[in-house]
This record gives C-alpha cells, sequence and structure tokens, in this order.
C-alpha cells in the first residue's frame, strides 16, 4: 500500500528597494547610547521577541484593515518585513532611525540586538523529515555605486546576510538575475514582481525571504474532504469550498477578549511550529477579531493552552473535530502606505531620509515589495485514517467549523516568532 504525506508550502519575500534621493536630511550620526538598557542577553532576547510580536500583530491588523474590500484573501510573513526593516535600522540615523526602531519596537543597543536576532533567525532553521524552515536576507547593490564598507561589514557579518554586486545598468539582466534568485530561494513558487521600472533609479535591493514546508502532525483524510458551502460575517452562502475534515487531540481555547476560539494544528514531530486557527464567535466580524489580536497577544493564547486540564469536558481529553477548507492564497502588495500609517514616514521621503550611513549617496527608500503564496490541503493518507482511528468519541467533541472569514497564524513556538498570518474571507 503506498502512503502519501500531506504537506502544507509557504514562501515568500519582502523587498524593498533604494533610489537615489534629492537631499538627506541631518546628520549622519549614529543614534544616541547613552541609555542602553543593562539587562542581560537572555532578557534583552525576550524584550526583541515581545517587539517582533507586537510589530507583527500590528502589522497583520494593518494590512487587512487597508486591504479590506480589495483583496478578500491575505497573506503575509511579518517576519520577513521585521528582518527586511531591521537591516535598514543599520544604515540610518537621526528621525528615519527613531521611526523605525519605534515602529518595529526595538531599542538602540545594537550588540543586543543583533545577539537576538541571530538566535531568533537560527532557531527558524530547521530541516527535518518533516519540516522545512529556511530564511534568507540578500543585498544586491549597484557594483558602480559602492556603498560604505562599515555598513556591508555588518550586513555580512553581523546578520550572515549576502551582498552581491550587481550592474543596474543592464537592467534585464539584473531583473532576470535577482528573479532567478527569489525564485531558488523559494523553492519556485513565488514569481518575483519586480519591474524594469523598478530598476532605473535602483542602487540597492534588499530581499529578505523565508520558505516553509510542513507535514501535519496529524495529516487530514482525503476520503473525508467534501465540498460544502462557505458563508460570509453575515451568514451568506457565497461559495463552495473542499472540506477536509479529523477529529484528533488538539490544543484549544475560547479567548473571551478576541470573542473567538483558538485551536492549534501542529506540524512534524518537534512540536515547535503549528497553526493557530481564528474562529470569531457569531456575529463577530473577522476583522474586529484580528484587532483584538494585537491587545491579547500570542501568550496569553498559550497560556490558555497550558492551562487547558484545568478545563477539561467530559470527551475524552482535549479531542476536538476539525473543519478546515483546502485553500490556496497569492498575495502581491506594496507595503509603503501601510508602513507610513504605522510611523514609519522619513525613509520614503526623498528630502528627508536619512540614511547616510549606507553610502555616501543620498538615497531613500522607494518600493517594498511584498509577495507571498500559501497552498493548504491535506493529500490524504492511511496514517491520517489510522491516527484519526485512534480517538474513539466519548461524547461529541467541540467543533471547529471554519466555513465562514476565519485567520490563521504560523509560529515558531520557542521565539514566539510570527511566521506567517493571514485570513481567508472568500472561497477559490
Amino acid at each position: 500500500m503506498m502512503w502519501k504525506q500531506g504537506f502544507m508550502l509557504l514562501a515568500c519575500f519582502a523587498t524593498v528597494i533604494f533610489a537615489q534621493g534629492l537631499t538627506s536630511w541631518g546628520s549622519s550620526g549614529a543614534a544616541s547610547t547613552s541609555n542602553r538598557p543593562t539587562t542581560s542577553p537572555a532578557e534583552y532576547l525576550r524584550t526583541v521577541s515581545k517587539g517582533t510580536e507586537d510589530f507583527s500583530l500590528e502589522l497583520f491588523s494593518t494590512v487587512c484593515r487597508e486591504i479590506a474590500g480589495i483583496k478578500a484573501n491575505i497573506m503575509i510573513s511579518p517576519f520577513t518585513v521585521w528582518a527586511l526593516l531591521l537591516l535598514v535600522t543599520e544604515g540610518s540615523s537621526n528621525t528615519t532611525l527613531t521611526e523605525l526602531q519605534q515602529t518595529l519596537r526595538i531599542s538602540d543597543n545594537q550588540e543586543f540586538l543583533r545577539e537576538s536576532y541571530r538566535t531568533i533567525e537560527k532557531s527558524l532553521k530547521v530541516n527535518t523529515s518533516t519540516v522545512t524552515v529556511s530564511t534568507m536576507q540578500t543585498i544586491f547593490r549597484d557594483m558602480n555605486r559602492p556603498f560604505k564598507r562599515d555598513f556591508e561589514d555588518v550586513i555580512e557579518q553581523q546578520y550572515q546576510a549576502n551582498v552581491k554586486p550587481i550592474d543596474f545598468f543592464e537592467q534585464q539582466r539584473a531583473q532576470a538575475e535577482i528573479a532567478d534568485y527569489i525564485e531558488k530561494a523559494t523553492r519556485g513558487l513565488i514569481k518575483p514582481n519586480i519591474d524594469l521600472e523598478d530598476l532605473q533609479d535602483a542602487q540597492m535591493i534588499m530581499i529578505s525571504s523565508i520558505f516553509f514546508k510542513g507535514q501535519w502532525k496529524l495529516p487530514f483524510n482525503a476520503s473525508f474532504t467534501k465540498t460544502e458551502p462557505f458563508y460570509d460575517d453575515d451568514g451568506n452562502v457565497i461559495g463552495q469550498v473542499q472540506m477536509m475534515t479529523q477529529t484528533a487531540v488538539f490544543n484549544y481555547a475560547p479567548i473571551v477578549e478576541m470573542q473567538s476560539h483558538i485551536v492549534e494544528l501542529p506540524y512534524g514531530k518537534e512540536d515547535r511550529l503549528s497553526m493557530l486557527l481564528i474562529v470569531p464567535k457569531r456575529g463577530v466580524r473577522i476583522n474586529d477579531a484580528i484587532d483584538n489580536l494585537r491587545k491579547v497577544g500570542l501568550e496569553r493564547i498559550f497560556t490558555e493552552f497550558e492551562n487547558k486540564d484545568k478545563n477539561k469536558g467530559e470527551y475524552d481529553e482535549d479531542e476536538v473535530e476539525v473543519f478546515l477548507p483546502k485553500f490556496t492564497t497569492t498575495t502581491s502588495l506594496i507595503l509603503n502606505g501601510v508602513l507610513e500609517k504605522m510611523g514609519i514616514r522619513d525613509v520614503f521621503q526623498p528630502n528627508y531620509a536619512n540614511l547616510t550611513k549606507m553610502s555616501e549617496q543620498p538615497l531613500y527608500l522607494s518600493r517594498v515589495i511584498h509577495q507571498t503564496k500559501i497552498e493548504v490541503s491535506e493529500e490524504g493518507t492511511v496514517a491520517a485514517a489510522i491516527t484519526a482511528g485512534i480517538f474513539a468519541n466519548k461524547a461529541s467533541p467541540p467543533r471547529f467549523y471554519l466555513n465562514k472569514p476565519f485567520a490563521y497564524l504560523i509560529v515558531e513556538k520557542t521565539t514566539r516568532t510570527l511566521l506567517f498570518c493571514g485570513q481567508v474571507t472568500k472561497p477559490k
């Protein structure tokens, strides 16, 4: 008998394109270090991780609010945006730097910040039989307009990022080389959206990429998948979906502050990465649930899971019935407007951007391009049927029916890093 494994495939990249600005505002001096914290590296890592989470949830909420009505289904990778903008801080000064620091929730203790980044980035490098995660930061710099060596050294040595000289005057060749890099980094899932126009005045392109391939710890059985209706927030049928289903022991919790229920679907055998599914209560719109997620935070959700033993019902352990539609979402966004709403403004303005630690040439950030793709399926396995057969129902378990707008998060649990997040509001 032939067995197949069910997988989820994700890939994304965030790109910033720097063009030559008119002037550079203010001096090129580094931010003040007089108020650096005296905390230990471990304590600072917790602070950076919490700041990363806060930025990620704000970005998710802002994107959903700004894009609502334009794109029904959205998926972003907050980590790639955070990591990319972190590299930008290394070349920034004065107000430009302050705005980035405040929005990213980081201080000016560069030594601890770099060390914390390396710890987080290391935790995201996973290569097992069931889960693969790889990240990469790369800068394509114009070989005809070199930038400062100190900046390049920091990027390469402290962040292990790649710096690749490229001739932007040869636009088609540069476009092909960058596109080839992105497709390889994302295993062919992303077809990059970088036009020749983007390269006309470009001096530098930064790319932050992540690839994720995870097998469900408890795969769905394809023989149980069937066509079912999908509803909008008002309860109207808006289409049909292929609904996967299984009954198994999963962490779940009602979060009163979010007016939602959360269920956790783990990946692989290591119990480090998982998908959190957010199911709003009846009458609660998905955007409101996502806004409330910012106030609640990930720690609150995982604390509820850890306390689940105190709230067991009459069913066996924490057995739940999950109905999850198969879906594919491809998203392409320009994030300039979203990041400006979050407080990052000067870096986008030719007259105000201060990136003098990067280059002698006056630069500004012209575009932040973000592309993602997610494929969720079960691929059906005999093992799933066997696993499902282990859990005999003693009573009707709780049902998580994702047949209306829902949100999802993919989290690395040891550092609480939010790799991906998205919402599904219409079937495809």
